[in-house]
């Protein structure tokens, strides 16, 4: 815990860039995309695993850095099903299994599929075997799998039904990876948060999570959650920007707040190849608006109250955890 605050960080990855992922040329670069943006955000003192892109994180380690060297309490292990890059997507489903399982009372898993690479019945299939026989709270989806391949969460032949099969096995979030596409293999605009529009209104039974705040379409990811109070704003990658452009992230924040609440961002670090998870941690607890941001923009200040909401109360509402009785349980809390 932090200062009294549960922390449950809403996503972290076990990525697989080993060779035996690779499909093509595309996804060469896709992993050089990601080599680049280590590169990117690794200044002014952040810490980058470039083993992270050679080998999936040992597991021991991995829990090192989330559980001994941090605050973190909870977290979801998300695969990325980016099937038409790599061949069992970016963090393959298997991997983050394996990983929750190694401390099932901290960890959840995210189960994930793709009806492009799986077929719809495939996609369906697999989500019913996630979650009965993997525990999945959660399914995510990447749309954009190729530059000429992807689809669209208000397409009511492809989409629709994979929430209605959500819904049916119980799962209250589904979660969308929203812009920042894998190097050039991707278009941006396929990656646009404009899609959960429509499906956020024809299913207000179910939550949908947006990860990365829809970089670069940032303005249009804060308008949209603004005015669909089923749509969730994840935080990773905000973190990892901070250090490269901490008065632009600062900004991106306070007109969240300003605009879509504290009810409805959750933290997330998309760790691990930023293993330096408690430096996050302590962004966040630390985090104050600036009184020029207060005083010409409106930006809200940052109160305790909302910054354990941040930290985890807000994700766990969206999927249906009881985050006290997890907490009771491993004995954070009486």
């Amino acid at each position: 815990m932090r200062n009294g605050a549960i922390v449950f960080d809403a996503v972290v990855h076990a990525m697989d860039f080993r060779e035996q992922q690779m499909i093509n040329d595309a996804s060469r670069m896709g992993k050089a995309s990601m080599k680049g943006f280590l590169d990117f955000t690794g200044i002014n003192g952040q810490q980058v695993s470039y083993a992270g892109i050679e080998n999936p994180p040992e597991y021991e380690w991995a829990n090192k850095k989330l559980f001994d060297e941090s605050d973190t309490d909870f977290a979801v292990v998300q695969p990325i099903p980016a099937f038409g890059v790599f061949k069992d997507g970016m963090a393959p489903v298997r991997i983050a299994y394996e990983i929750a399982q190694t401390k099932p009372d901290r960890y959840f898993f995210c189960g994930a599929v793709d009806p492009l690479y799986q077929g719809l019945n495939g996609a369906m299939e697999e989500m019913e075997r996630q979650v009965k026989e993997m525990g999945a709270v959660s399914i995510k989806f990447y749309q954009a799998q190729t530059i000429r391949n992807w689809w669209s969460a208000d397409d009511e032949k492809i989409a629709y039904p994979l929430f209605e099969k959500a819904i049916e096995l119980g799962i209250k979030t589904v979660q969308f990876h929203k812009g920042l596409p894998i190097g050039p293999t991707q278009r941006v605009e396929h990656l646009r948060p404009n899609d959960l529009q429509q499906a956020a209104y024809d299913f207000p039974q179910l939550n949908f999570a947006m990860h990365h705040f829809g970089d670069p379409y940032i303005d249009e990811a804060i308008n949209i959650a603004s005015r669909f109070s089923n749509i969730y704003m994840i935080m990773p990658l905000w973190f990892n920007q901070y250090f490269v452009a901490p008065r632009a992230m600062t900004e991106l924040l306070g007109k969240a707040l300003l605009h879509v609440g504290a009810d409805r961002i959750c933290y997330g670090t998309d760790a691990w190849l930023w293993p330096n998870v408690q430096s996050y941690i302590d962004i966040l607890d630390n985090f104050k608006m600036p009184e020029d941001l207060q005083e010409g923009y409106g930006y809200p200040d940052v109160t305790e109250e909302m910054k354990k909401k941040i930290f985890g109360l807000n994700y766990a509402k969206a999927l249906g955890i009881d985050l006290d009785a997890k907490a009771r349980a491993i004995g954070l809390i009486k």
